[in-house]
């Protein structure tokens, strides 16, 4: 699934995507999940879960912080994440992977663009896209 994509219809059961009681219970999935070593405390409002892993200044070990909380977070919150292109802020500029669960609830990884300029490197699987993105 690509981000551009309507999220896909909740199992039978569920809250309706987008209402207030599938938000609830999606933000509660995304905070059972942060508890996972490794992933910092997300940053959660209304439409968005965000994990911020700006802080890693050493290339290889941010490149294996969003690798690896992007395979945690692919499992347990059962979402495909893609790249996200966004326009530069500033002096920085930023790499995202975003997702969607089934309440329309997106989820980020956040990261500086900088640190997967490397193309050399192959510590991400998704190396291709990062250098792609991050141009």
């Amino acid at each position: 699934m690509t981000i551009t994509q309507a999220p896909p219809a909740p199992p039978d059961g569920q809250p309706c995507a987008g209402s207030h009681p599938a938000r609830f219970r999606d933000a509660h999935a995304v905070l059972d999940i942060a508890e996972t070593p490794g992933l910092p405390f997300p940053q959660i409002s209304s439409t968005q879960a965000a994990f911020h892993f700006t802080n890693i200044t050493h290339a290889r070990d941010a490149r294996e912080a969003v690798a690896l909380a992007e395979t945690v977070l692919s499992y347990a919150l059962n979402v495909e994440f893609a790249p996200r292109p966004v326009p530069r802020a500033g002096s920085s500029a930023h790499y995202i992977l975003s997702a969607y669960m089934a309440s329309g609830l997106r989820v980020d990884i956040v990261a500086k663009a900088g640190i997967f300029d490397d193309a050399a490197s192959a510590a991400s699987p998704r190396e291709p896209e990062l250098a792609v993105a991050a141009a």
